[in-house]
């Protein structure tokens, strides 16, 4: 646990690891998790999480000899990323992508995220002062240069400024670089 989720700053407060998805992984507590699942799943969804633990216990998983990072996710959008496209060109030989079938059975699987224009364009500028973007001009300003054999964003331009997918992900608050952009039209009566 150390070498994988020990950051060199402190974030954890002295801790191995810590609830944040950000950097560790998301934790929810039993009380949370058995109310979202609603009467006739929770005991059922519980019982399951508790029969893997101890299914599980005392198991490592090893490649080349070496204890792995086993990474998850809620849900891939069908296919995962190579480790690399996630980590700024850090690849790991036992996390590439594959297809992840059935998980468009998931209320997970499609997340639609609606913003104004002047939302994205006001967090582009403060975050990129080159930018210098009319909110009405936006999604023509904005061009895909790049996807990942997954087919996430990996690289875009915005008017000249070229930035990553996980960038613009991690600027919008996104689950996902698997984003397609839009403009929905509204008509107020």
């Amino acid at each position: 646990m150390k070498k994988f989720y020990s950051p060199k700053e402190d974030t954890h407060k002295g801790a191995d690891i810590c609830t944040d998805p950000g950097h560790c992984q998301a934790w929810t507590k039993k009380e949370d998790a058995m109310a979202k699942w609603g009467t006739f799943k929770a005991l059922d969804n519980w019982n399951k999480i508790e029969r893997a633990v101890k299914e599980t216990e005392g198991i490592i998983i090893l490649y080349d000899k070496k204890v792995v990072n086993p990474v998850f996710h809620a849900n891939s959008g069908g296919m995962t990323e190579n480790a690399e496209d996630v980590w700024e060109g850090v690849e790991v030989p036992y996390l590439k992508s594959v297809k992840s079938e059935g998980e468009d059975k998931s209320s997970g699987y499609k997340v639609e995220t609606v913003f104004k224009e002047e939302e994205i364009t006001k967090k582009l500028e403060e975050e990129y002062p080159d930018i210098d973007i009319e909110p009405e001009n936006l999604l023509e300003e904005i061009e895909v240069l790049e996807r990942t054999p997954a087919g996430r964003v990996k690289e875009l331009k915005i008017e000249d400024v070229v930035i990553k997918g996980t960038q613009l992900r991690t600027l919008l608050g996104l689950r996902s670089t698997n984003s397609i952009l839009k403009r929905e039209m509204t008509a107020r009566l």
